[in-house]
């Protein structure tokens, strides 16, 4: 598209230098683009696996030394372009949700603790679950071990109140029991505003959408040496993610010592699979909380 004139010879020759150099830029891009699609070919040939190709490509790129804003571009520009040279795998859900499991309870229950807010969230979510059986449990740890132990496929517990923000006993608990969010929903009361509820279990539902399509990404996370929190946030802003909230959580061994963030991400129209494999490259000691909707 032409450039509208200021009037200005000399603005207008160093916005049409610009101009040019941004041109430049975009060629270089696309040529980039296809020179990391024939790295990862060539890697996954030589390299006896996918998953070790992605590795040697993650070390291979990076941008200029020193500069870990373009690092990170490299990396998720990589990503991206492993995902495209491979569509329809089926190790997809293993290999990308480091730290999941596939589990399936021999019952189909749903496990909530007796009050009127987790009876009103347990009707929402049984909406979404024909045949599943409701069980009243005498506290939300033993609810929790009864879900890492099979004994209830899933369970019910608040994660966040207008008064209060995120409740870090509940996520403690998530983390404790190595436990995902399936679903969410809000119920509103006149006393406190609104809490959210999650529906929990063994494992992430993705990219199954029976409680609707997912509209949010959550994570833990420990900033190993070598990397930061602004490089996630740039990877995630690259990936077309929006960060909607971001909590510290202390004490939680399994995700690495020191701090545990807890980032929420918008993605809705995000290109999710290259971040989560990103993060799985990139940050190993993260554990994806959940990918889920809100529901209502």
């Amino acid at each position: 598209m032409p450039r509208n004139l200021t009037g200005d010879r000399g603005t207008d020759a160093i916005m049409d230098s610009l101009s040019e150099l941004d041109g430049r830029a975009a060629v270089l891009k696309s040529q980039r683009e296809a020179e990391m699609h024939e790295l990862v070919l060539h890697l996954s040939e030589i390299k006896g696996g996918r998953a070790t190709a992605v590795l040697s490509g993650i070390s291979l790129t990076g941008g200029s030394e020193g500069d870990r804003a373009a690092a990170v571009l490299e990396h998720t520009a990589f990503c991206r372009e492993y995902l495209a040279a491979f569509p329809g795998r089926t190790d997809y859900k293993k290999s990308i949700f480091f730290g999941s499991e596939d589990f399936i309870s021999s019952k189909k229950s749903i496990g909530y603790v007796k009050n009127e807010f987790s009876s009103r969230a347990l009707n929402i979510f049984s909406g979404f679950l024909p045949g599943y059986m409701s069980e009243a449990s005498h506290g939300y740890d033993a609810m929790c071990e009864d879900i890492y132990s099979g004994q209830l496929e899933y369970g019910i517990i608040p994660l966040c109140n207008m008064n209060d923000g995120r409740l870090p006993v509940f996520y403690g608990l998530i983390n404790r029991y190595e436990l995902k969010i399936v679903s969410v929903c809000r119920i509103v009361s006149s006393e406190s505003g609104s809490t959210l509820f999650a529906l929990i279990g063994k494992s992430i539902a993705y990219p199954d959408t029976r409680f609707g399509k997912q509209t949010c990404l959550e994570l833990f996370v420990t900033i190993g040496s070598g990397h930061s929190l602004t490089e996630m946030l740039c990877a995630a802003e690259a990936c077309g993610m929006e960060l909607l909230r971001l909590d510290s959580f202390g004490g939680f061994s399994s995700v690495g010592e020191g701090t545990a963030f807890s980032p929420v991400f918008s993605i809705s129209g995000a290109d999710t699979e290259t971040f989560l494999l990103y993060m799985t490259a990139d940050f190993p000691q993260y554990t994806p909380v959940g990918i889920y909707s809100i529901v209502e």
